[in-house]
């Protein structure tokens, strides 16, 4: 125990077990549900270099029974990509630049909730059609009437006419689109759409991309300059009613700069070659006065201390499951731990918990009401509950030698029917709760 009771003995045992150290020197905020939405919209409208979206699932269609296109899919494109590429034409003049816009969208949910309608907009907003099913016709004049905004401001641009002269339309719809990728496809070998045409079969599940970040304009040149917000929401509605409960962390500072090898890592992964590499990911020397403006970050107050771990796909390196096996099993007396994770329930990841107790931890482990479940099928359910049995059995079995130890194990239900969305609402659920239990 004596070699990692502390803070910088556990931090060298992580920097030993990824090969990386952590940085200091970042900006942290704390990102709830709800903000999410409005923090991709900002990034998106905030990108002069370039902005990267890295997430598993941009909805097509909705969860509800009739499965209508996507609302939050559709104002994230209207209001913010459209947006922004009219404002940044209209700077062109002064900047000579536009920024390149990237999505990486896992292929598993792009089949399964049908978002190939809205990516072909986006890689093609200025001149693709857009058929949306009957009842949707004010949308699809929306988008009609953004794509005539967008071409009038090209139009107007005497500077990016010139440039279009010299470099072709081509250049111009290059230019102005969202290239997007979609990774990890699935191995025809196994099940997907083409093994039976008109059966229930969804693409293999086996090699799945579940990140959900979103960067922009981070660089080499400048430790302060852009920023990430690593989340665990994707685009849609599905992620704003009552079900989808989750929070994010936004970083800015030299603890970010890793993001850009890991876009360029996956892209590799997928075939791409070196020189296919999107030019704003490729790596930059490191400037001779990097350490200073470091340094500045520091005496302004940019205090934060971290790095960043991904778990790759398939059989990759599980960097980030790693470091969450470490903080488990290594946590020293005195610390709280607090799981509220349904999805990955496990009799491994309950093992390390009630270990960390035995330990004197305070542990809390929390599981989703069925209403607030972000998996709401049977059998997700049914190893939650066991699960949560068997913790309940071992609070009660080890009451005594718990009590020994200072330790604590905790269970809970989160049962909550306000929106995510609603702030005023969470805020009298909160005020009523406090009351009811000062």
């Amino acid at each position: 125990l004596e070699d990692h009771d502390t803070q910088k003995e556990l931090n060298t045992i992580l920097e030993q077990m990824v090969k990386q150290e952590f940085k200091d020197a970042n900006k942290v905020f704390y990102v709830v549900n709800e903000q999410f939405t409005w923090e991709l919209s900002r990034m998106i409208h905030s990108a002069r270099d370039y902005h990267v979206l890295w997430v598993h699932d941009f909805r097509g269609l909705n969860s509800d029974k009739k499965r209508a296109p996507d609302s939050v899919s559709y104002n994230l494109i209207l209001k913010d990509y459209y947006g922004a590429w009219i404002d940044r034409v209209k700077d062109y003049p002064n900047t000579r630049k536009l920024p390149v816009f990237m999505i990486f969208l896992d292929q598993h949910y792009f089949e399964a909730n049908i978002s190939k309608f809205w990516m072909k907009l986006l890689m093609d907003p200025l001149e693709h059609k857009l058929k949306l099913p009957s009842g949707h016709e004010t949308w699809e004049r929306e988008i009609v009437q953004a794509q005539k905004d967008l071409n009038a401001a090209i139009g107007a641009s005497e500077a990016l006419q010139t440039d279009v002269k010299r470099y072709g339309r081509k250049w111009l719809k290059n230019r102005i689109k969202v290239h997007v990728s979609i990774t990890n496809p699935s191995d025809l070998s196994f099940r997907s759409m083409r093994t039976l045409r008109g059966a229930p079969f969804i693409p293999d599940n086996l090699i799945r991309d579940h990140r959900k970040i979103s960067f922009y304009d981070i660089t080499e040149l400048d430790p302060g300059k852009g920023e990430a917000i690593y989340a665990g929401l994707g685009v849609g509605e599905y992620y704003v009613g009552p079900r989808w409960e989750d929070r994010s962390m936004m970083v800015k500072g030299p603890g970010v700069l890793g993001v850009k090898e890991s876009a360029r890592k996956l892209l590799l992964s997928q075939g791409f070659k070196p020189h296919q590499i999107p030019t704003p990911l490729r790596p930059l020397p490191m400037p001779a006065d990097y350490e200073q403006k470091v340094e500045k970050l520091r005496e302004s107050g940019w205090t934060a201390w971290g790095m960043q771990v991904h778990n790759d796909t398939g059989f990759g390196q599980k960097d980030t499951t790693l470091v969450k096996a470490v903080l488990y099993t290594m946590m020293p007396k005195g610390s709280y731990l607090v799981t509220t994770d349904q999805v990955w329930s496990s009799p491994t990841w309950a093992g390390m918990l009630v270990g960390a107790a035995l330990r004197g931890c305070s542990v809390f482990a929390i599981s989703p009401s069925l209403l607030n479940a972000p998996v709401d099928v049977s059998a997700a359910m049914s190893r939650s509950n066991e699960i949560f049995r068997r913790l309940i059995y071992v609070e009660n079995l080890m009451e005594d030698e718990l009590q020994e130890v200072g330790g604590m194990l905790k269970l809970g239900i989160y049962n909550v029917d306000v929106d995510v969305q609603d702030v005023v609402g969470r805020g009298e659920l909160l005020a009523q709760n406090l009351a009811d239990n000062p």
